[in-house]
């Protein structure tokens, strides 16, 4: 495996990351630093706290796609066929959500781009994993 597509790979699935949807969707449309609510994250359950469910679902999906770009990237710049490059890939989507560089390091949990990746590796995994977790979540 060569090193510099999978450097480049990790470095733009961080960047994809460390985009901060939920900071930046809660500053477009309440004009408020989401940080400042709740849990302090910048994740979807907080933004919910902030703008109700549809912006929760808005944030919810950007996130998510985050992970999958990230993943899609991966496999795109390391085209071989084991799966350990956009695995690595979706993880630095996950680190850069968790610790963005753009909000000095302080961004949401990771639950949605993870959930993203693992979507764009094995959807089966991650279709199944959400009929079992939704409902326990809710209880």
């Amino acid at each position: 495996m060569d090193v510099v597509p999978l450097a480049t790979a990790l470095l733009a699935g961080y960047l994809l990351g460390a985009i901060p949807s939920g900071y930046l969707v809660a500053l477009f449309l309440a004009h408020r630093d989401v940080r400042a609510q709740g849990s302090g994250k910048t994740g979807a359950t907080n933004v919910r706290r902030l703008l109700g469910w549809r912006g929760f679902f808005l944030v919810l999906f950007l996130d998510a796609l985050k992970g999958v770009a990230a993943v899609v990237l991966a496999r795109w710049l390391v085209p071989e066929p084991d799966t350990w490059a956009a695995a690595l890939g979706g993880l630095a989507a996950v680190t850069g959500h968790t610790w963005p560089v753009f909000l000095r390091f302080r961004g949401g949990r990771g639950v949605a781009p993870g959930g993203g990746a693992m979507f764009a590796m094995l959807p089966e995994v991650m279709l199944l994993s959400t009929l079992v977790g939704a409902p326990t979540v809710l209880l």
